[in-house]
């Protein structure tokens, strides 16, 4: 009787051994079918955002043949390609503010932002620039600095897109714009200010400091159409320079505004109040040209 005990005994413990590795090996097996969804569904979300940004580009209109040919022959960027490239960055960096068509500095319409921003300015005078308000001071990053200095154009679409980065004066009787110009790489030739410009502009985005990179500025052009076709950047063909190789100072501006409007003196002919002397644009205040010898009174001390 005790032997039969113990062989019944021994056939328990085989049966409960086998339940345990069933169960483990299900468990185990659980486990890894829900490491497997769980890979697989970062797979299909990858997967999705991918077709997602291939399907945007589709949907982006593409740029003209002809304006590519102008790319790669070394004409001068038009602002259909500094429109067609801002677009672009747009797409790939959606939490970047700016990157308003150049065409609003003809109607000084362009709108204030609210985040850190990218923006590319035609200065008025056949020249391309790139603006920054990463970091909240505004820079301006020019390949032909021309003295550094600011156009009145460019001052005006400074102070339209940067009304946020402003400060009031010692005297608090204007407003004040500071914005600093980097030294950054300079161009060869008279024709590749919007090439640095986008240049720039896109790497400002990715957070790039301007003033350590050196382009292959040969090899631009052939980047740049390639960008175009593909509807998409990648870093400009460039070499990390030295830190302190470039031993020039940003130079720094201040641009002056004045008037309700917080513009630059350049935006109108103005007038200032014969009672507290703040200057005002005359088109802002409807002034009406009179005699002489009268007083003009502002709003504020006319009340």
């Amino acid at each position: 009787m005790l032997a039969i005990s113990d062989a019944g005994k021994e056939k328990d413990d085989e049966q409960r051994q086998q339940c345990t590795v069933s169960i483990c090996e299900k468990g185990k097996g659980s486990k890894n079918e829900q490491r497997k969804g769980m890979v697989y569904g970062v797979r299909k979300r990858k997967s999705n955002a991918l077709q997602n940004t291939i399907m945007k580009r589709r949907r982006m209109p593409s740029l003209s043949r002809k304006s590519i040919l102008q790319v790669l022959d070394g004409d001068m960027l038009t602002d259909e390609h500094i429109s067609f490239a801002q677009n672009v960055l747009q797409e790939q960096f959606p939490t970047l503010d700016g990157l308003q068509s150049p065409l609003l500095s003809q109607t000084n319409a362009f709108s204030p932002v609210i985040a850190e921003s990218v923006q590319i300015h035609h200065t008025g005078s056949c020249h391309w620039v790139t603006s920054t308000s990463i970091g909240r001071e505004v820079h301006v990053y020019d390949s032909k600095f021309k003295g550094g200095k600011l156009s009145a154009s460019l001052q005006i679409q400074l102070a339209s897109v940067y009304k946020l980065c402003t400060e009031v004066s010692p005297d608090g009787d204007h407003t004040l714009l500071p914005v600093k110009m980097p030294p950054v790489q300079q161009q060869r030739g008279y024709t590749s200010c919007g090439l640095f410009a986008i240049a720039f502009a896109f790497h400002a985005a990715r957070g790039d400091d301007l003033t350590q990179i050196e382009f292959h500025q040969d090899k631009m052009r052939d980047h740049l159409a390639k960008c175009f076709r593909n509807k998409h950047f990648t870093p400009f063909p460039h070499s990390r320079l030295v830190k302190g190789y470039r031993q020039d100072h940003p130079l720094d501006h201040v641009v002056h505004l004045y008037c309700d409007c917080d513009m630059p003196e350049g935006y109108d002919n103005m007038v200032a109040c014969d009672a507290c002397h703040q200057w005002f644009h005359k088109c802002c205040v409807g002034f009406q040209p009179q005699a002489k010898s009268a007083s003009w009174f502002c709003k504020y001390c006319n009340s």
